[in-house]
C-alpha cells in the first residue's frame, strides 16, 4: 500500500513536470522529423504506417504525425501498437487504430506496411542494448511487414552522458511504469545492430535538438539521433 502510494505521488509530480516544462515540444520536434523524413522517401500518394511502440501521452506521437500529414493533405493509413490494455485502447483511440503489440500476430498477418516508425523505444525493450540479438530480432521481423523503418534513439558517450539520459527517461517514463534503461546505443552498437538486423542507413541525422533551450545538458544535440533504415 505504501509503495503503490509513493509511486503514484512520483507519478503525478512526474507527469505535472514534464507538462509544465515540456508539453507537447518535443513530441512536435520528433513528429516534424519524421514526416521529413517520410516525404523525402515518399513515393506514392497513400501509405500505411505503423507506430511500433506508440506510447501513452496526448498529443501522441501519432496525432502530431498526422497534423503534419493532415498540412500536406495526405492522409495515411496509421495503426500504433504498445502494450495497451482495453482501458487505455479507448482512451487513446481517435482517427487511427490502436492495437497491443503482438509481434506474432503482426509478422502472420498479410497487411504490409510502407513505413514503421520505432521512437525511443528499443533500449526500453528488456535487456535494450544489453541485448543487441533480441533487438536484431524485433527489427528483422519488422522488415518483413515493411519498405522503410525509422528510429529516433539515443547516443551515449561515456558515464556522464548516460546518466543524463537516464535522467530524462525517468522523468518522461517513470509514471507509465516503462522499462528504465541501464545503457544506450553508442554509434558502434547501433551499427552492430543494423549489420545483425541486415538494415542499411539510408539517412542518419545526429544533429537536431528536441528540447527547448532552458534544458541545458540535456539539449546536446549528439545524444540524440534520427534514421531511415531499409533491408540490404
Amino acid at each position: 500500500m505504501i509503495n503503490k502510494i509513493f509511486f503514484n505521488l512520483i507519478a503525478n509530480c512526474n507527469r505535472s513536470l514534464r507538462t509544465l516544462l515540456l508539453g507537447s515540444f518535443r513530441q512536435q520536434k520528433i513528429a516534424n522529423e519524421i514526416v521529413k523524413l517520410i516525404f523525402k522517401f515518399k513515393s506514392k500518394k497513400k501509405i500505411n504506417i505503423l507506430d511500433f511502440g506508440s506510447g501513452y501521452f496526448k498529443p501522441s506521437l501519432a496525432e502530431l504525425v498526422l497534423d503534419q500529414f493532415e498540412k500536406r493533405n495526405t492522409y495515411p493509413n496509421f495503426i500504433c501498437a504498445d502494450f495497451y490494455n482495453k482501458k487505455e485502447i479507448i482512451r487513446l483511440n481517435k482517427n487511427y487504430k490502436i492495437q497491443h503489440i503482438n509481434l506474432r500476430d503482426l509478422t502472420n498477418t498479410k497487411q504490409k506496411f510502407d513505413y514503421c516508425i520505432v521512437s525511443d523505444t528499443l533500449h526500453h525493450v528488456k535487456k535494450g542494448v544489453n541485448d543487441l540479438k533480441y533487438l536484431s530480432q524485433i527489427l528483422i521481423d519488422l522488415k518483413k511487414k515493411t519498405k522503410y523503418i525509422i528510429i529516433k534513439d539515443h547516443f551515449e558517450y561515456n558515464y556522464f552522458s548516460r546518466t543524463l539520459l537516464q535522467i530524462l527517461d525517468f522523468l518522461g517514463n517513470y509514471q507509465n511504469k516503462t522499462n528504465l534503461p541501464k545503457k544506450y546505443f553508442t554509434p558502434k552498437t547501433f551499427n552492430q545492430l543494423m549489420n545483425l538486423s541486415n538494415l542499411k542507413i539510408l539517412y542518419l541525422n545526429d544533429k537536431i535538438s528536441y528540447y527547448p533551450w532552458y534544458f541545458i545538458f540535456f539539449n546536446s544535440r549528439k545524444l540524440h539521433f534520427i534514421t531511415i533504415l531499409k533491408k540490404k
